[in-house]
């Protein structure tokens, strides 16, 4: 028998059975004896009865609620875990479709309607004036329509891909703030969506880390730095026309470690701007590069086509404005850290081309 009634604990055996197996005063009690133990049986079962009853009630609604956020917390936890890998395959799955249907436009041949001196094209909007023309020999006016056809072509498609700039942090941070948030951030001239790498050289279609703020002209993540160590992100960006940066931007940072004696970890340094095959048009130009160490930059020195431009930066950004002519660079940076250490980046190439004049 059971020896419990909800929270209520009965006596061994059960309380059915303590009365029932209870022997009565005197023969002529019986009946009511046995009454007394059917009247309290029926109790014991209605009471079991009812707590079953709000038991099962309580644990449905727990059943639901459980299964209701079981429901809604996995898809949930999936699309979140997923999300970079989701919108870049949407976003080459738009790039496929834009590339197809280009293709098609290129077969397609527009057509042309004459009637009489305007001519119309899908591509172009024209326009017809009259002209009045007064013959030398005679005193009359004759009246010609002359067509006059001004085109104007529709606006260039955009081919240049996104120019980066103002990438931070760049600098080193003291080992008494570990650990840290850091937030790594740059912006573009216009609205793109950047990704980024840990390692230099990377594809763009190879790249599945999206910054959590971006698909504007401003574009930032959030890192959780536990350890000392060096951290480089590689950004390249695409924009709303497809164009796709060939070339790193780098960002790169550090957290402060040393060692006893002389430092004997190289900085490092990467041209930012310009990158490799860039091109521009004559005037003022910015040279920079991001440079970092572990225990902190103290110069960064600029070079132009192998010569010492004789201007050194010692706080970042790292920078150097010239105004160069029509021609073909080479660039690179020079960065020393507070013990002497020596780094030089890549170099790259970059055209300057003439300006255009106002027409």
């Amino acid at each position: 028998a059971r020896t419990s009634i909800g929270p209520f604990r009965l006596p061994r055996g059960g309380l059915f059975h303590e009365v029932a197996s209870r022997p009565p005063r005197c023969w002529n009690c019986r009946k009511e004896h046995e009454d007394s133990v059917v009247e309290l049986s029926t109790l014991v079962a209605g009471v079991r009865y009812a707590y079953g009853v709000r038991l099962r009630k309580k644990w449905r609604k727990r059943g639901i609620f459980l299964m209701t956020a079981f429901i809604v917390a996995i898809p949930l936890f999936f699309l979140s875990f997923f999300q970079p890998y989701i919108a870049l395959k949407i976003e080459d799955s738009y790039a496929a479709a834009v590339t197809a249907v280009k293709k098609v436009q290129k077969k397609i041949i527009p057509t042309k309607t004459v009637t009489g001196a305007s001519t119309s094209t899908p591509s172009a909007k024209v326009s017809t004036s009259s002209v009045s023309v007064k013959p030398a020999s005679s005193s009359s006016t004759v009246s010609t329509s002359t067509s006059i056809t001004t085109l104007k072509t529709a606006s260039a498609r955009d081919t240049t891909a996104p120019i980066r700039s103002n990438g931070s942090p760049s600098k080193t941070f003291p080992q008494s703030a570990i650990p840290l948030y850091v937030t790594v951030s740059l912006t573009t001239n216009e609205s793109s969506h950047c990704y980024w790498s840990n390692t230099p050289g990377t594809p763009f279609n190879s790249m599945s880390n999206s910054f959590t703020i971006t698909n504007g002209t401003r574009h930032s993540l959030r890192a959780w730095i536990q350890g000392t160590g060096d951290f480089s992100y590689f950004v390249r960006c695409r924009d709303g026309s497809l164009n796709v940066n060939t070339s790193d931007y780098p960002i790169l940072f550090s957290t402060e470690y040393r060692v006893t004696g002389r430092d004997p970890y190289m900085p490092r340094v990467f041209m930012s701007s310009p990158t490799n095959n860039d091109t521009f048009t004559e005037g003022i130009l910015m040279l920079s590069a991001a440079a970092t160490d572990n225990i902190g930059i103290s110069t960064v020195r600029f070079f132009l086509n192998g010569e010492d431009l004789d201007a050194e930066d010692v706080t970042p950004p790292y920078g150097v404005g010239l105004v160069l002519g029509p021609g073909v660079y080479t660039a690179f940076a020079v960065a020393s850290d507070m013990d002497g250490n020596r780094a030089t980046s890549t170099k790259v190439n970059f055209v300057v081309t003439v300006k255009k004049k106002a027409q």
